[in-house]
């Protein structure tokens, strides 16, 4: 059998819920009047402060130049073959680059040369 809702209005809201002491007891529900003090609280835990591998990164090159972009940004990143890890910028790649191309043009007269770009 449902129990009629007595009259007590709760201001209007029909959001509101009403319950009595006895009820608020069985429910383990508890209130506290929000006053003018301080809303900081220390807290103490444990744990381990580590670098941010996405912000802060160093990698060691076999060439003189910089890294411009670095796409892979953390350790265990996955990765697929052939995809880009980075993009490199250095004055002695593209010397060595277009040296190889205008070894390449000439390779069928000096194959001595063509070799030695390739090499380098």
């Amino acid at each position: 059998d449902l129990i009629p809702l007595e009259s007590g209005d709760v201001s209007g809201n029909p959001e509101a819920v009403q319950m009595s002491e006895y009820a608020m007891k069985l429910a383990n529900i508890q209130t506290q009047t929000v006053g003018n003090g301080s809303g900081e609280r220390e807290l103490r835990l444990n744990g381990k402060v580590t670098v941010d591998e996405r912000i802060a990164y160093t990698q060691s090159t076999h060439v003189p130049g910089r890294i411009e972009r670095l796409m892979v940004n953390f350790t265990g990143e996955e990765v697929k073959r052939g995809q880009a890890l980075a993009v490199v910028y250095s004055p002695e790649l593209i010397t060595a680059q277009e040296e190889l191309l205008q070894a390449y043009a000439i390779r069928s007269s000096q194959p001595e040369l063509f070799e030695a770009a390739t090499q380098k």
